[in-house]
């Protein structure tokens, strides 16, 4: 999983794996087992940390995988038992290359709450 999170970063310029792994969380559905596979591969990634408590938007707690760089940390979270994506954020946790955001803003945060396969767009999901 990791070597396919890396080529898919290199693919599409993303800056690192956590990015694509983030993008690929985000935009495609991905079996429970998968999403554990991507937790997993990110955590052996080096320059990765895991945090084991990172709550996303929703407030639901979550073990993290983290990538900082430039006083920004990236998350993605994750479900602590089954390691599903909850969500990702970012964080400004430094100065460095962040003009005008004081450290403890979080600029961006997104939650998955509900993921359904339909046969159509818009659909409503029961």
């Amino acid at each position: 999983m990791l070597q396919y999170l890396r080529q898919l970063a290199e693919r599409d310029n993303a800056t690192d794996a956590v990015s694509a792994g983030l993008w690929l969380s985000l935009t495609s559905y991905l079996s429970p087992a998968v999403q554990a596979a991507v937790f997993e591969a990110l955590a052996q990634e080096p320059g990765i940390s895991v945090l084991p408590d990172l709550t996303d938007v929703a407030g639901r707690h979550g073990i993290a995988v983290v990538h900082t760089d430039g006083g920004v940390r990236a998350a993605l979270i994750f479900d602590p038992a089954t390691h599903a994506f909850l969500g990702g954020r970012t964080d400004v946790v430094g100065t460095d290359n962040v003009p005008g955001l004081p450290v403890g803003v979080t600029p961006w945060s997104i939650a998955h709450l509900q993921i359904a396969i339909t046969d159509r767009p818009g659909q409503p999901v029961g």
